[in-house]
């Protein structure tokens, strides 16, 4: 009886993971956009240049949402290299934020892409171009204060 349970729990949460991984995580956009949902640095393959400008014009289409969640991905892609892949899939940013090791400029611009993109997603704030370009600017002080440290 007891295995039984045991073998059902097992099954359960083994297929709840399989549902809840980032590939099984997409959404089409109204405008034909497809939006990775997820924020998995790990399988980035865009040059940050190309991302940059796919950010932009999603903002510039009014996914503002979306562009800020890339800048975040963007962003922990960067820093990647302090972490195991399994761990830094296994962590929120708010962890990230937390144990990465920047200098303190950078930190403070990835904490403000990391509270933008949880206040829009988890809080159900309304991401706005002003909360974007705020990012933005906040990711372009990041990539310059970050440069020359233990990034990706």
């Amino acid at each position: 009886m007891v295995l039984g349970v045991v073998c059902l729990l097992i099954v359960f949460v083994v297929a709840r993971d399989m549902k809840l991984r980032p590939e099984n995580t997409k959404t089409e956009k109204p405008d034909g956009v497809e939006v990775e949902k997820s924020v998995t640095p790990t399988q980035s393959k865009t040059p940050i240049k190309g991302a940059l400008d796919e950010i932009d014009r999603l903002a510039d289409s009014g996914a503002y949402s979306e562009a800020v969640q890339l800048l975040l991905k963007l962003s922990i892609g960067k820093i990647q290299a302090q972490f195991s892949q399994a761990s830094l899939l296994s962590m929120t940013s708010r962890e990230i934020l937390r144990e990465v090791n920047l200098p303190e400029q950078a930190k403070k611009s990835f904490s403000t892409i990391v509270t933008a993109e949880e206040l829009g997603h988890f809080g159900g704030r309304q991401t706005n171009r002003k909360v974007f370009q705020i990012c933005r600017d906040n990711y372009q002080t990041f990539e310059d204060t970050a440069r020359g440290t233990n990034l990706a």
